[in-house]
């Protein structure tokens, strides 16, 4: 579903830069695609489904006498994967067999279909009803419910904390919480997970012909060396005989803007408001700037190209992409050459590298017209004890799948895999003029960068204060 997401997206805004934001709310891709298993009997005696004792360490002692513990999400994971699929998808159904024996519950699921939240989640609360138990969804959803009116249960309050639930706990991934934290209220967590949505990929037979360094070097072990220049220089050699330096996605480009001394569209005020912040003259100079060595200097495939494609047969360096491109055989998982994997590089003002996340990270929360939240909170709770063990198999699969021919490349991936920011331009929400601006800008060789971002600056402006501030109580 993502993945048809992100093409629609693309479609609506341009051929030549393909939209492609992952990370969406149904199973990853370490779910689906490595450590395939043979097809088992997906009967009541497979292995997959039967329980090992203890093996989640699941906390608390609870006894829900049998009662149903409903969940609505989108996709096939939280154990309703079907068996034989994958080694962490039978591992997800022996999570959901031991949570249902050890609380004496059992699970159900309500299917959440993406894009719906003003329908099937919104309209549903406001007229009272508890639509689940624990709602698994997508930020996009979770900005719908609150902005909404505040339809999300605080999970910072002292009656959830009461009833067990830690957000201090580390498998919490403590930026998504950060990001969903409005004036001391935080309306969802997630485990961390492995899973970068916007990266750099790289031919690595084509850097070999052009006899060009090997850039591991200046990533590994946590250099910082990665730099705009740096690129810019192999993208300069790469381009002559029709070929070019650079493809970008969308979300590649943001992070890269972002590179250089954290560009945010939107920001959170301490409050919880909203401010637009795109426009700056440091973030003009940003773009300008690679837009001057990249576009203007023809290093990366004129407007209207299909530069998927043209990286899939091997007339770009550079191509960016979310992670699980590498074992996408629509991707790059048919490629003919080894492909190479790098974060986006770092501007001058910039001292980290990061990668981008909108409206596709995974969220649970909990309606606030859930009055009896503790099996949410019990659900939650088990959940994170299924990611504690989860992730180093899913480390492994990535390493050995993934990577397999790699190793250096499996190394950057790790020291990335923590360096997610958050923005709230979400296009769901109606701000897809404020995403696609500084891209837009970027791209046309003719538009002016710094005039087209300032005679937009106060209808972003407002626009951000009638969406997210207009009905906001802080």
């Amino acid at each position: 579903m993502k993945k048809i997401l992100s093409m629609m997206l693309a479609a609506l805004l341009f051929v030549s830069l393909t939209a492609c934001s992952g990370g969406g709310t149904a199973s990853t891709p370490t779910d689906s695609q490595p450590g395939s298993m043979p097809a088992s009997d997906p009967g009541s005696g497979d292995p997959a489904s039967q329980p090992a004792s203890n093996e989640f360490n699941l906390p608390g002692h609870y006894d829900f006498g049998g009662k149903e513990i409903l969940i609505k999400f989108q996709g096939n994971w939280y154990g309703f994967q079907t068996p034989g699929t994958s080694e962490l998808g039978d591992m997800e159904i022996r999570w959901k067999a031991e949570v249902e024996q050890k609380y004496h519950c059992k699970i159900v699921k309500e299917d959440l279909v993406a894009g719906t939240a003003q329908e099937s989640l919104v309209v549903r609360i406001l007229s009272g009803e508890k639509v689940a138990d624990i709602i698994g969804c997508g930020r996009m959803d979770v900005e719908k419910m609150r902005i909404s009116g505040n339809l999300l249960t605080d999970l910072a309050s002292d009656e959830i904390k009461n009833l067990g639930l830690d957000l201090t706990d580390p498998a919490w991934n403590a930026r998504l919480t950060e990001a969903m934290t409005y004036n001391g209220r935080v309306y969802a967590v997630f485990p961390t997970k492995t899973e970068i949505q916007n990266c750099m990929f790289f031919n690595r037979d084509m850097l070999n012909a052009l006899d060009l360094p090997d850039p591991y070097q200046y990533v590994k072990d946590g250099k910082k060396e990665w730099t705009y220049d740096k690129f810019i220089e192999y993208c300069k050699a790469a381009t002559k005989n029709g070929n070019y330096g650079s493809g970008f996605d969308n979300d590649g480009l943001l992070t890269m803007f972002h590179n250089n001394g954290g560009m945010q569209l939107i920001s959170k005020l301490p409050d919880g408001r909203m401010k637009y912040t795109g426009y700056s003259q440091k973030n003009v100079e940003t773009i300008s700037y690679l837009k001057e060595k990249l576009v203007l200097t023809n290093l990366v495939p004129p407007v209207g190209s299909d530069n998927y494609t043209m990286f899939k047969e091997g007339k770009l360096l550079f191509m960016t992409g979310p992670d699980s491109y590498l074992i996408s055989e629509t991707m790059w998982g048919s490629c003919d050459f080894e492909v190479g994997f790098l974060p986006l590089p770092i501007g001058p003002n910039g001292d980290d590298y990061s990668y981008y996340l909108c409206q596709w990270p995974p969220c649970m929360c909990i309606s606030s017209t859930n009055e009896d939240p503790e099996m949410a909170v019990a659900f939650m709770n088990a959940y994170l004890a299924y990611e504690k063990v989860a992730n180093p198999v899913r480390e492994r699969i990535i390493r050995d799948d993934w990577f397999g021919n790699d190793p250096q490349g499996f190394e950057i991936y790790m020291m990335l895999k923590d360096k997610m920011y958050y923005d709230w331009a979400i296009y769901e929400l109606g701000l897809l003029d404020v995403m696609y601006q500084p891209i837009q800008v970027f791209i046309y060789p003719e538009m002016s960068v710094q005039a087209t971002m300032e005679g937009d600056a106060v209808r972003f402006e407002n626009l951000v204060n009638d969406i997210y501030n207009k009905n906001y109580k802080p």
